[in-house]
Formats: structure tokens, C-alpha cells, sequence
């Protein structure tokens, strides 16, 4: 298994990651902060919203921030990796390897994260030990929305990550992309809050599969408006990844046209 290039990408990664432990707590340590902040802030609101369960507001809010931390949607990191490895050069010594670049770089970074996928996990383990009568079909459901949600976030990632190909400020568009799925996404305000004509123009969006529709696995199971933003979503992951790769191609020709 270490002769594998993807698994010797993941091991470096985690060597790496190591050498950062300082960072890599203090980053934990963010995100603790800002779940136990939202758990306060709806607990404080709870009362006075009609048919709302402060327990069911506490499950949506552990999965839904829990699944974003797993699945890299919370800062879509790795797009920034592949935005730094882009505009320094570094993806050279990658593409000299008979490797698919991409996932090479992918499998480092990963090993990379392995604290922070553990912490997501234990954000969904909580909502799912606090959710009132989970039944058998709303987690298989669950298990099938976080297929979803990972690979929705991985062509986010690659799509917004090749763009370094072309501007020299690619961050600019991934933070836009990351403060839209925080808003958007559902991890910080339930959509479910939202108006029914905004909702329902965001379900046909790839956000909700990041955090929403996981949670409202949990909550409701499949229901009309999971079974239509699991279609919307998966219909998204071919076209996001079919423009990640046209970017990636006519950026590579780009990037190897001028000598680099």
C-alpha cells in the first residue's frame, strides 16, 4: 500500500500536519467555538420560533456543521492548496509524476486534515445519539446524502482551485464561494427559516447537499424536498466536475505554454 502514490500522498500529509500541531489546534479549537456559538444563539431564539424542538435545532445544527467539517466545505481548503500549488510553481513537481495531479494533491491534503475529519465525525456522532427516534431509513438516508454532500464539495473544490490557472487572486473567489455556503448551505441559519420562493430557488443550487440536506436526513428522512435536492445535487457534481476538468486542461496548456 505505501508503493501507492495516492497513499504515500496521504502519509505525507500527515507527517506535514504534525509539524503544525499549534495551528491545527487553534483551528479545532475556532470551530468548537463557533458550533457551541450557534447552539446558544438558536437555543436563545427557540422559544419563540412556532414548532420549533430545541433538541431537533440541536441535531441539525451538530450534523449539518459536522458533515461541512468532514467533507472540506467549511473553507474549502482544499481549493486553497491547489490555488497555492498553482500560483508557486509547486504543482510542476507533480505533474512530472505519472500521477493524476489532482488526486495526488488531494490525497496529501487529506492526510493532512485528519484531526478536523475527526472532529466533524464527532459533531454528527453527538446529533445522532441526541436525535429523538432516529429510524433506519432517515440514516441510510443519511449515509446516502453524505456520499452526496463529499462529492459536491470535492467538484467545488477542484472547479474554484484551477481557477489560479488564470487570475493571480484566485482566493478572491474562494472566499466569495465560502461565505455563500455559510449563509446559504444551511450550517448557520436552517433553510427551512428562509422564505419558500428563496428556498426553493437554493434547493436547485449544489449548496444545500453541503450541510442542509444531510441534516434534514436526520430530521425528516426522504421527503419531495430531500429527493429533489439529492437529484439537483448529483446532477450538479457532473457539471461541476466537467468544468473543473475543462479548466484544468485549458489552464495546464496555458501554464505549460509559457515554460512553467
Amino acid at each position: 500500500m505505501r508503493n501507492n502514490p495516492y497513499v504515500s500522498g496521504a502519509l505525507l500529509g500527515l507527517q506535514q500536519s504534525n509539524n503544525y500541531r499549534g495551528e491545527m489546534w487553534l483551528a479545532i479549537s475556532s470551530k468548537v467555538i463557533v458550533v457551541a456559538s450557534l447552539a446558544i444563539f438558536w437555543n436563545s431564539i427557540a422559544p419563540n420560533l412556532p414548532n420549533q424542538d430545541w433538541r431537533q435545532l440541536m441535531v441539525y445544527l451538530l450534523v449539518a456543521n459536522g458533515v461541512k467539517e468532514l467533507i472540506d466545505a467549511n473553507n474549502i481548503k482544499f481549493a486553497g492548496v491547489m490555488n497555492d500549488e498553482i500560483a508557486t510553481g509547486s504543482i510542476s513537481s507533480v505533474l512530472l509524476r505519472p500521477i493524476n495531479p489532482v488526486l495526488f494533491v488531494f490525497a496529501r491534503y487529506t492526510g493532512s486534515r485528519g484531526v478536523q475529519m475527526i472532529l466533524g465525525l464527532f459533531f454528527i456522532i453527538a446529533g445522532l445519539v441526541i436525535a429523538p427516534q432516529l429510524s433506519v431509513s432517515n440514516f441510510l438516508g443519511f449515509s446516502f446524502s453524505l456520499i452526496i454532500s463529499f462529492l459536491v464539495a470535492y467538484a467545488i473544490n477542484t472547479a474554484v482551485g484551477t481557477f489560479a490557472f488564470f487570475v493571480t487572486q484566485a482566493h478572491g473567489l474562494r472566499l466569495v464561494i465560502i461565505h455563500s455556503i455559510r449563509v446559504l448551505g444551511g450550517s448557520t441559519i436552517p433553510l427551512y427559516f428562509f422564505n419558500n420562493k428563496i428556498r426553493q430557488i437554493l434547493l436547485l443550487t449544489p449548496l444545500p447537499s453541503l450541510a442542509y440536506l444531510p441534516a434534514r436526513m436526520i430530521q425528516v428522512g426522504l421527503t419531495q424536498e430531500t429527493i429533489q435536492i439529492s437529484i439537483a445535487s448529483f446532477l450538479w457534481v457532473f457539471i461541476l466536475l466537467f468544468i473543473s476538468r475543462k479548466l484544468w486542461n485549458l489552464g495546464l496548456s496555458h501554464y505549460e505554454s509559457h515554460g512553467a
